[in-house]
């Protein structure tokens, strides 16, 4: 089964350290973004194409296979936009193991900036 179900790009996430993620540029997010992509994305202020299908869930201790909650507390803090800070704390989605979907248009509707 393809995870990004036909959807191209795709950024299916992978493995990250936060230092890596906010020492990288801003860069347009369009297709599918999974997961470490969506939190890069965040934390650099990137740019979100309406159309954009984003999965979120929280960082995961690799150890255990749970919530990673520091690093969780500290991706959200970093979130360069406020509403979407906002909306990660209040939704849970930020702290949720289970994927939370938005599109880009969502993001952009919470204050995520839309690529021109």
């Amino acid at each position: 089964m393809d995870p990004c179900h036909g959807v191209r790009p795709c950024d299916r996430g992978g493995d990250f350290t936060i230092d890596e993620m906010v020492r990288r540029p801003p860069h347009p997010i369009s297709g599918m973004c999974i997961s470490r992509c969506f939190w890069q994305a965040a934390v650099t202020n990137s740019c979100f194409e309406p159309n954009a299908i984003v999965r979120i869930h929280a960082p995961i201790n690799l150890r255990t296979g749970r919530l990673h909650r520091l690093a969780a507390d500290i991706l959200v803090s970093e979130t360069k936009s406020p509403g979407v800070r906002q909306y990660l704390k209040t939704s849970g989605a930020g702290f949720q193991l289970k994927f939370t979907q938005l599109t880009g248009r969502d993001l952009i509707k919470l204050g995520a900036p839309q690529c021109h």
